[in-house]
């Protein structure tokens, strides 16, 4: 299938591809409607089969680990100042983890924990295309194999002003092929802004298409404004989810699942513990008995937000390492609160 993308206004489109195959054009004109498309081939967990009373619901809360990546683009449009873009994308973090803990979508989705890396020194990804996104892709297969992580954010930022905001594959979430589970996201004007752009991605890795002209929500092909999910959207990540579960077994973000996690590799835990965990974490604060070495446990590491926020050189290649708590970022902000319980600075 084709997407066709323009900017319209200071209403950008935001762009999503199908395993690299999408070609992309720019037509002179083009509306809204003829943006949204019929993913009939390929995506039979959509709307029709996902009302299927006989299927399972989606969990309360799934578990999703994030590996995030600066390039020089990003780092410039900041004026390299690694507290001021640290800061930044804390809090784009914690408000697009506000949109994924919003009931609209059936679901709770707990940020459980984000490596923040500086990849300047890289070869520039670029702006968000399906080209840069196949560019990446033997890089995140790479990072993967040194940390496990379920999705790989690249954060840059273009002057072009050509209206393409992010790029995403759909329902890769839990492809076995790391390079699958990819976004690119350009900072636009603000942590919210770039939040939005960063959910709707994230929400076609899920397996979400676009919201169409009559079924609007974050997943609507343009910026709107809107902070909560489609009832659209709703029964798509139901759907997809049980898509997984007839084909695998278990869904890859439930806690405990372990589906193609690589834990030792990235852990460096004794081979006795390879998937064989009994964590319970609520918010990222455990709870229970843990039955396996501290190194073995990701919720045993906190970071204080002055202590994530310190000045750190860019060329150290491990910016940040920790587990994001609202409750933690609360105690040193301002907040006020927005519908969707996004928290705004």
């Amino acid at each position: 299938f084709k997407v066709f993308i323009r900017s319209k206004g200071h209403n950008p489109i935001i762009a999503a591809v199908k395993s690299g195959v999408t070609t992309f054009t720019k037509p002179n004109n083009v509306t809204v409607s003829s943006i949204i498309k019929k993913f009939d081939s390929g995506f039979g967990y959509l709307v029709h089969q996902s009302e299927n009373a006989t299927e399972e619901d989606v969990p309360n809360k799934l578990y999703l680990r994030l590996a995030v990546t600066i390039d020089s683009a990003l780092k410039k449009y900041f004026d390299f100042n690694a507290p001021k873009a640290v800061k930044e994308i804390n809090q784009i973090m914690l408000h697009c983890e506000g949109l994924f803990q919003d009931g609209s979508l059936g679901t709770n989705i707990v940020f459980q924990q984000m490596t923040l890396y500086d990849e300047s020194n890289f070869t520039s990804v670029g702006f968000a295309s399906e080209n840069n996104l196949q560019i990446l892709g033997p890089h995140v297969t790479k990072r993967h194999e040194k940390e496990f992580f379920h999705h790989f954010v690249h954060m840059t930022h273009d002057s072009s002003k050509d209206g393409v905001l992010g790029m995403s594959y759909i329902g890769q979430i839990c492809s076995q092929n790391a390079s699958l589970r990819t976004s690119i996201i350009e900072y636009n004007l603000s942590p919210l802004h770039t939040a939005l752009v960063l959910a709707h991605e994230i929400g076609h890795n899920l397996g979400l298409v676009h919201d169409s002209e009559n079924c609007v929500g974050i997943m609507y092909p343009l910026i709107i404004g809107s902070d909560v999910w489609s009832n659209c959207s709703r029964r798509q990540l139901k759907g997809f989810y049980n898509s997984i579960l007839k084909k695998h077994g278990s869904f890859c973000l439930e806690e405990g699942s372990g589906v193609w996690s690589k834990w030792t590799s990235w852990s460096k835990c004794n081979v006795k513990y390879n998937r064989v965990r009994t964590r319970h974490c609520e918010m990222n604060v455990c709870r229970g008995e843990e039955k396996e070495s501290m190194q073995c446990d990701p919720c045993l590491k906190k970071w204080e937000l002055n202590t994530a926020l310190r000045a750190t050189p860019w060329n150290d290649y491990k910016i940040l390492n920790f587990l994001l708590e609202k409750h933690m970022i609360i105690k040193h902000q301002n907040h006020t609160k927005l519908k969707g319980g996004v928290n705004i600075v």
